[in-house]
């Protein structure tokens, strides 16, 4: 054997190198994307027991407040974390839905429902306006076209709750 027959069997074992080389990493990438969306969906169902406990454990409590019994401090801050959430989820949604073009009124809507089927947080609704912008940093007509809305929505499912 000539010394090119021997470079060409070398080329020839390395180019086969290099293939099972790509093939060990595709199916390396392969495992490891299956072993990531598990675990992706692992804490999802994590977090979703996690908010599900949370709202069991806030269920007697808005229960206690929607009926107009007196809350102690402690309770008016943790109902005050409920709305505070409730309100900035549903306002940055609004936010979400106004920049792809929509009126958000679904948003506003959803939040006039759950304003009014807790009576008992709708202070917080009430209270946030009277110390000034709650939303500070946020353009003050997206901010005010949010209250006029959800006060609009408010009133109407209130009459329709009655009617």
């Amino acid at each position: 054997m000539d010394w090119d027959a021997i470079g060409a069997i070398g080329e020839l074992l390395g180019s086969a190198g290099v293939l099972i080389t790509i093939v060990y990493f595709g199916i390396q990438l392969k495992r490891i994307e299956t072993s990531t969306q598990v675990s992706i969906a692992s804490g999802i169902a994590q977090s979703r027991i996690g908010i599900n406990h949370q709202r069991i454990d806030q269920a007697e409590l808005l229960v206690k407040a929607n009926s107009g019994e007196a809350v102690s401090d402690v309770e008016v801050e943790k109902l005050r974390s409920v709305y505070l959430s409730e309100a900035s989820t549903m306002f940055f949604a609004y936010i979400n839905f106004r920049s792809l073009g929509q009126d958000g009124q679904i948003q506003t809507r959803n939040f006039a429902c759950y304003l009014r089927d807790n009576p008992g947080l709708e202070r917080f609704w009430r209270e946030q306006y009277e110390h000034g912008d709650p939303f500070r940093g946020m353009s003050n007509p997206t901010a005010q076209s949010w209250r006029e809305s959800v006060e609009q929505q408010l009133k109407y499912v209130k009459e329709q709750a009655l009617g």
